[in-house]
């Protein structure tokens, strides 16, 4: 049945009844709209709609759709003031229709408020509060599923995240078309939560189900049922699934190699790959190196998901071109710089209408930096309510962690030196209103210059003399005033006290390698000069109660997919422009496992480019927390100037 091609706007609008009845579609899975009950259609008369769904429903505006005409509010049982009553003049319909059935879901479609000032939008927010709905992304009530039948380890707090993927998979739509699918959704939960577990639950669940129920194909793919896991490193999800999988019930390979895969699938239901393969394949030319681009995924699940945050990456781009019925993206920091990352995810899950990213720079991050920051926000946060799941860590009981910034003075002669590059640099001026976004990447390149002098102090002017003439001798002079500092902090404590050191540079590790050593303090190197066959042995070492009592680790290789919880003292030597780099590498030593108090040290080098690092870490997490609410740090809505202040990380 064609439903006015001519006038409906693709998924825009759709017929839920089988009667040629234009109700306004929603974002949601689950929610439900009843017609009066009759046969016929009668275009004068109001289309009474019941609410019936758990989560909260969002409408589209229909203000472009019938140009000039009055959207009038009529009941919606149970919300006696929110709905809408169609008069469109002269819309030509059909005279009767056979009844069908007088409740059904409707399909996954955009939130997308295109109505003129004439129309009054409904207020999706009343409805919220009216339903029986969560009040933030942490779902609180979320039913727990029942325990996937080939999973041989007991889950406890998964099960939530397991009831909350299902539902976003299991959603139905009518429409006159295939609607746009967007059956997946985003799980940003902290280090922690068994993210990993929970998505081979989730692929578990297909053989309980039945293989192929779901299997829609997009055009020129073949459709299989194997669920394609991208993943920085494939070792972990490899163990996971021998960890948690009874034998033999979840198969499962590595594609890793230019040899063609497509011959194998039908016999899997798991392929794991890395982001790196699926770039190669993707700028391949020849199509028998393109197997992973050549079929119709029935999942496709990204770990580590950030790593597309960029939408102008190669990642990013080869990603997008996957074929898939359902896409997860699993990253415990959605938001990492600002907040085009997010609309990356978004784009990546291909929820209409913001699989072109664009239309999420226009629709939520131009409007909120016009002025108009409330209107963004709430619109960003009905998406998120429904298709991000991201729990507060608190939940998890883990033991407390003491944070503690130690603020250190240059020496007069670091001062000195730091006060003339900043000079050489214009770095009053270029800092001024705290705007680092303009020319970026070569404010960057300066900025570290200046934080570089933060760590290595006198030894920076050393350093850069061995580069440029690597063949006179040079003598170093002794310790910077932060490496010091840090030093004499490990030194305070007992010596059974084992500590994480992160850095960005392995300059930095270098010279606090030196001061250990000069007091006979033992420790170990992890950075990516050290092979990957002897990584093991060095945290084996380490863990070795008689080991080294400290672990050298840059944030680039240390900060993620380690478990170092015998360390209960972590140190940032300097402040990282994303904060959730921090996060992570501080979440080596505080994680599940960890039996004792663990204290983070924060090292800041007074009157510097690092105090305006550390402002801006606090617009970004002020970000996270606004759009990602715990009951301990929510933000006002009506906080218009905290919605401003965000304007430097909104993109």
């Amino acid at each position: 049945m064609a439903l006015f091609p001519s006038l409906v706007a693709q998924n825009q609008f759709v017929d839920v009844t089988g009667m040629n009845q234009v109700i306004p579609s929603t974002l949601y899975s689950n929610a439900c709209f009843n017609t009066r009950n009759s046969p016929m259609y009668d275009p004068w008369g109001p289309i009474s709609a019941g609410y019936c769904t758990s989560t909260p429903v969002g409408f589209h505006s229909p203000g472009l759709l019938f140009d000039g005409n009055v959207f009038e509010r009529y009941p919606v049982n149970g919300i006696p003031h929110l709905a809408i009553n169609q008069r469109p003049e002269g819309l030509q319909l059909p005279g009767a229709f056979n009844y069908t059935d007088n409740r059904a879901s409707l399909s996954l479609t955009p939130v997308t408020e295109n109505a003129d000032s004439a129309w009054e939008a409904l207020a999706v927010e009343d409805i919220i509060k009216k339903s029986d709905s969560l009040h933030d992304s942490s779902h609180d009530g979320l039913e727990e599923a029942a325990q996937p039948k080939f999973i041989k380890t007991p889950l406890t707090r998964q099960k939530q995240a397991l009831t909350f993927m299902l539902k976003r998979e299991e959603g139905r739509g009518f429409s006159d078309e295939e609607p746009v699918r967007c059956n997946g959704g985003i799980i940003a939960d902290p280090m922690g939560f068994g993210k990993t577990v929970t998505m081979i639950a989730l692929a578990a669940r297909d053989l309980e189900d039945g293989k192929g129920e779901h299997s829609i194909g997009e055009e020129g793919s073949r459709n299989i049922q194997a669920t394609l896991v991208v993943v920085p490193l494939s070792r972990n999800w490899k163990e996971e699934l021998a960890k948690h999988v009874l034998g033999g019930h979840l198969t499962h390979d590595v594609h890793l190699r230019e040899d063609p895969l497509t011959g194998q699938l039908e016999n899997l239901n798991v392929v794991l790959t890395t982001y790196d393969q699926i770039r190669t394949e993707w700028k391949a030319k020849n199509g028998k190196t393109r197997s992973m681009f050549s079929v119709s995924w029935r999942r496709i699940v990204l770990d580590e998901a950030h790593r597309i945050r960029n939408s102008d990456s190669q990642e990013y781009k080869a990603i997008r071109e996957l074929q898939s019925w359902s896409r997860w993206a699993v990253t415990g920091t959605p938001i990492q710089n600002n907040l085009e990352d997010l609309g990356s995810l978004f784009s990546f899950i291909r929820v209409p209408p913001y699989s072109d990213q664009n239309r999420f720079e226009e629709d939520i991050s131009n409007t909120w930096k016009s002025g108009d920051s409330l209107k963004a926000l709430r619109k960003l946060k009905r998406l998120i309510k429904n298709l991000v799941l991201r729990r507060p860590i608190k939940t998890l009981g883990l033991p407390t962690r003491k944070d503690i910034q130690l603020e250190v003075e240059f020496t007069a002669e670091e001062r000195a030196l730091y006060d003339r590059i900043a000079h050489r640099l214009d770095y009053p001026e270029k800092i001024a209103g705290n705007n680092v976004n303009s020319d970026r990447k070569g404010k960057f390149r300066e900025f570290t210059e200046l934080r570089q002098v933060c760590n290595l102090g006198l030894n920076y002017k050393i350093m850069q003399a061995k580069v440029s003439d690597v063949s006179k001798p040079h003598k170093g002079p002794s310790l910077s005033s932060k490496v010091n500092a840090l030093i004499e902090d490990i030194q305070a404590f007992s010596p059974r006290e084992k500590c994480l050191v992160f850095s960005s540079w392995r300059t930095t590790l270098d010279s606090i390698k030196a001061g250990l050593e000069h007091l006979s303090i033992p420790s170990v190197r992890f950075d990516g000069t050290v092979p990957q066959e002897e990584r093991q042995g060095i945290l084996d070492q380490f863990k070795a109660t008689n080991g080294g009592r400290v672990m050298l680790l840059t944030l680039a290789c240390g900060a993620e997919g380690l478990n170092l919880t015998e360390a209960t003292r972590v140190y940032l030597v300097e402040p990282n422009w994303n904060p959730s780099v921090e996060e992570q590498a501080l979440s080596r030593a505080w994680r599940i496992g960890q039996k004792h108090p663990v204290t983070t040290v924060r090292l800041l080098m007074r009157d510097s480019i690092e105090a305006v690092v550390v402002e801006r870490q606090k617009l970004k997490r002020k970000l996270t927390h606004l759009l990602f609410p715990s009951r301990d740090n929510e933000i006002a809505l009506e906080d218009r100037a905290a919605l401003e202040e965000l304007h430097p990380v909104v993109s």
